[in-house]
Order: C-alpha cells, then structure tokens, then sequence
C-alpha cells in the first residue's frame, strides 16, 4: 500500500512515498519502504482575474441584464481550452458558459437574473473556470439595488 505524504509551503512541497507489503491476511507489515524526499514545485495551470467588479447590483421588480468580464492567464505548456461559467444561479436562470481557447485570455459572460428574486438563493453565485480537471473560482456579491442608490445615480448625472 503506497502513501503520499505532503508537507512544505504554499510553493512546494517535500514528497515522500512510502510503500509497504502486507502479509497475505492484510493485518501486519512484512516488509516498508520509502524513496528519497524530493522537492515539488506547486504551479497552477492558469489563474483568472475579474476585470469587471465582483459586485453584481440586482434589481427586484424587473429582469436585470448583468455582464462578468475577466481575463485568463495561462502557464505556457497549458494547450487545452478552459471552460469559463456561472455557478449559483437560481432555478430558471440560465447559466452562461464560455470556452477560451489557446491563445485567447479574455472572456465576458452575459445572463439576466429574473424578477422577482430572492437574494438569499445568490448567496453562493461564483464563477467556475475548469481546465484538465484543474479548477479555480470566485466568488461575485450580488446586492439588492436600492431606491436610494438611483436616486444617488440621478442626482450625480
């Protein structure tokens, strides 16, 4: 039976494995080996950033078209598309997705969230960026538009 065992720091990691033979009952050691410790690099495949901001302004009495931007920045040997989505959408809302191709970086993610809603259903909206079973996400605040943030608006136009 081979175990990793991982320790370092956010950058890299000491690994050891670790084997060991079992007697034909599988209840004791017979025999226990392990390899040298050598140091691994952790590098992420990609990274995403939000270029438009993480707070999405809801309005409750109409359909609210909203727009997410980003842009993608890709470790050199990563020659696969990443898939770019919204999670935590409410029953009904479709959910937008786009692939970025090699080469591109840049995405903008269009949906429009109902009438009608109820905030507490947007609590875990996020976007999902997935590449060869590497995923990373971030979080998107979605806040109730008030009548006194328009007025705010009006007055400042």
């Amino acid at each position: 039976m081979a175990r990793d065992f991982l320790k370092g720091t956010k950058d890299s990691y000491d690994v050891v494995v670790i084997a060991e033979l079992l007697s034909a009952d599988a209840n004791s050691v017979i025999a226990r080996s392990s390899s040298s410790s050598r140091r691994v690099l952790a590098v992420s495949p990609f990274s995403i950033q939000l270029i438009s901001d993480p707070k999405i302004v809801v309005k409750s009495s109409e359909l609210t078209p909203l727009t997410v931007s980003g842009r993608l920045t890709r470790h050199p040997a990563l020659m696969s598309a990443i898939r770019v989505s919204v999670a935590g959408l409410p029953d009904g809302t479709e959910a937008p997705s786009v692939e970025i191709a090699v080469g591109q970086q840049d995405f903008v993610l269009n949906f429009t969230m109902p009438a009608g809603l109820d905030m507490a259903k947007l609590a875990g909206l996020k976007i999902v960026a997935q590449c060869e079973g590497f995923t990373v996400t971030i979080p998107l605040v979605a806040q109730l538009a008030s009548s006194r943030a328009i007025r705010s608006e009006r007055r400042a136009g």
